[in-house]
């Protein structure tokens, strides 16, 4: 190990041209020969993939590891601790690092000059604060509340009705909350008391649960100046409470009168600050673009309405749009004549979710600095047709809940430490009361900042909005046996450059190719040659790939509720061959589609947040909140439905929690130390 005490003074010495204190860090390389590793693992040399995302932070080096020691003395601008930097080792950097500290661009060295002793070795240093104590109180907290025991988990709890589909029992199961069956495999799993360490789940590589890891105790109170200490990455999710700071669906918050509006009743505010019409009003911004929002909403159900050409693909029209939505809501609004009424849309809010999970993610979909802020709102059917309702298998109603969900993902620009206070503002809702007066006015406080019209000057018609998506067999229904999940996703403009600017626009779906290129040599091509980068989960899927179309224009799904696991409900090679090398890669590759994370991954009836009627408070995935729904059994696992083995444990929940509690507990250069973010769903 390097002497590097001996420079401590040569260091100090260009503290004040660095001009640093503890902040957010992202880094980019000086060297600009340098590549990254999802550039290297590009093989479409004849129609390289279009990379969408914020380019400081998809193209940043991964850190291998941090680590620091104190000063001394603290130097004049108040830096107090010298931190160290290595990077993982297949990445090509220059002797110098360009750092951004609090929007300042410094410098990390390993050219041996400026404090740093020897060139080359790939240890960059440079000068920070860093609260010692702070980080020793943090570590203490998150024993205390590791050696306590964890919580029963709610349980779905599954309708007695068995002669309902198993979509519908999946559906149902959701809906109602009783004790969970907690295994004795899922008491070990969250038994995180130790003496020696930080126990903690392990989801540095993957979605599902791997198992939990020991990062060792550190003594930060009594670390000597000299005496090199690692900076790792620790949380605890019990800290973090998912229903009111990640997803949340508490009916006092998705139907509270003030903010929403149900339009079969009449109660609550139309036009509210959580209503579909407002949404869309504020995407709109007529006053800068012109478009009226009636306008704006009716060109984008039409697209449904005909054959749209997506990448070269053609995706089909779903005519029924018109009899389920269109029609009942032009006669609500006063006939064709006259402009859709917003005020009245047939949507119902289903749930708020928080996805600063995706912060620095993109890769061509989504994300953003600090991730995400999302709207899901389920479809009612007005029609109140009578008869039978071909999917759920009962009579259908007027103001029915259909199997149609609206999302719309709006992307968070921060920078810096107010990456974290996003966070914060988050984690802060748990001290409110879940839907009192309070707790929906904070909420309030942080939707208004990525829902409001000009909230994002720099992006079509000035709206946050990265990209709509919408899940549906409800079109189907009664026209395919069985009926065909489908998963579209709209731009406002559509890809860039924009097609119809100001307007929604159908674009592909990321990370996904079109169905028909499953259990292809092309498929089992593409896997194989860049199995690096699906195991970091870094891969773009390009529009093209070897000459031939690849990136879908929709994602279907033709899952049978009533089976097990479909054949098109995952991704793999073709039976006979050739066959995918790597089965991680196999895996990672089709969770990370819209389908199979949608479906035969994750052992899911495509909805991960389920649609209700109003009055009914949306149910949620076993995916999602590690349940198994209709059994309730604790862990929720998933075989792989391409080979038999492994068996994963999912809990989206957990994970994202223990993000969060990472997030907003640590020093904000922490997130360097990042090595996974999931890239779509």
């Amino acid at each position: 190990m390097k002497n590097r005490w001996s420079n401590v003074l040569k260091l100090c010495a260009i503290a004040l041209a660095l001009s640093l204190f503890a902040g957010s860090i992202f880094f980019t390389g000086v060297n600009s020969s340098r590549t990254t590793a999802a550039a290297a693992t590009t093989t479409n040399a004849a129609t390289p993939a279009v990379q969408e995302a914020e380019p400081s932070s998809d193209n940043l080096p991964q850190v291998e590891s941090m680590s620091a020691t104190p000063l001394k003395e603290a130097t004049a601008d108040g830096s107090n601790a010298i931190l160290f930097v290595q990077f993982a080792p297949d990445q090509k950097l220059g002797d110098q690092v360009k750092t951004v500290i609090d929007d300042r661009d410094v410098l990390l060295r390993d050219d041996g000059m400026e404090g740093d002793e020897k060139a080359g070795d790939g240890t960059y240093s440079t000068l920070i604060f860093l609260d010692f104590e702070e980080l020793a109180k943090n570590q203490d907290e998150i024993q205390a509340v590791n050696a306590l025991p964890e919580p029963t988990p709610d349980k779905e709890e599954a309708p007695t009705d068995t002669s309902i589909s198993a979509a519908n029992r999946e559906t149902a199961a959701a809906s109602t909350q009783q004790a969970a069956v907690v295994t004795e495999e899922e008491r070990e799993d969250t038994n995180l008391a130790s003496d020696t360490s930080v126990v903690m789940p392990d989801f540095d590589e993957t979605r599902d649960f791997v198992g939990n890891k020991s990062v060792p105790l550190v003594d930060f109170r009594n670390v000597q100046p000299g005496q090199i200490v690692p900076l790792r990455r620790i949380g605890t999710w019990r800290r973090v409470i998912p229903e009111k700071s990640l997803v949340i669906t508490n009916l006092n918050v998705v139907e509270n009168p003030g903010r929403t509006f149900n339009p079969c009743t009449g109660a609550g505010t139309p036009m509210g600050r959580w209503t579909f019409g407002y949404l869309m009003t504020q995407m709109a911004n007529q006053p800068v673009t012109g478009i009226h929002p009636s306008t704006f909403v009716r060109n984008w159900l039409n697209k449904w309405m005909s054959n749209q050409t997506v990448n070269g693909w053609t995706v089909a029209q779903r005519q029924k749009i018109q009899t389920l939505v269109i029609d009942p809501w032009v006669a609500a609004s006063g006939g064709p004549n006259r402009p859709l009424n917003l005020a009245i849309a047939p949507f119902k809010l289903l749930a708020i979710v928080n996805r600063v999970d995706l912060r620095s993610a993109g890769r061509g979909y989504g994300g953003g600095s600090a991730g995400e802020g999302r709207f899901v709102f389920g479809v009612i059917d007005r029609t109140g047709a009578g008869g039978i309702d071909p999917y759920p298998g009962g009579g259908s109603r007027n103001c029915r809940e259909t199997q149609f969900t609206v999302i719309a993902e709006y992307g968070i620009d921060r920078r810096g430490c107010a990456i974290r206070d996003w966070g914060r503002q988050w984690y802060n809702l748990k001290f409110h009361a879940l839907g009192s007066p309070s707790y929906n006015a904070a909420l309030q406080a942080i939707t208004d900042q990525f829902t409001a019209a000009n909230g994002a000057p720099h992006k079509p018609n000035g709206s946050a909005l990265n990209q709509l998506r919408t899940n549906e067999v409800e079109l189907q229904l009664g026209v395919a046996n069985p009926p065909i999940w489908e998963l579209r996703e709209f731009k406002i403009g559509g890809e860039s450059p924009p097609v119809n600017p100001g307007q929604l626009e159908e674009v592909t779906v990321k990370l996904t190719p079109d169905l028909t290129r499953n259990r292809t040599t092309l498929l089992t091509d593409y896997v194989n040659l860049n199995t690096p980068s699906i195991l970091t989960q870094t891969h773009i899927v390009p529009a093209t790939f070897q000459f031939q179309l690849f990136l879908g224009g929709s994602s279907l799904a033709p899952r049978n509720p009533t089976a097990a696991v479909d054949v098109n409900t995952h991704w793999n090679n073709p039976s006979r061959g050739p066959f995918i090398t790597n089965r991680q890669a196999r895996h990672l590759f089709s969770v990370n589609t819209c389908n199979g994370c949608h479906t035969g991954e994750t052992n899911t009836v495509f909805t991960h947040i389920k649609p209700v009627p109003f009055g009914t408070e949306a149910g949620l995935s076993g995916f999602m909140n590690g349940i198994t729904p209709v059994t309730g059994v604790v862990p929720f696992k998933v075989v792989d439905p391409a080979d038999g083995a492994p068996t994963r444990k999912f809990n989206e929940f957990r994970r994202r929690r223990i993000d969060l509690d990472i997030l907003i507990h640590s020093p904000c250069f922490f997130d360097l130390g990042q090595h996974f973010t999931p890239p779509v769903h």
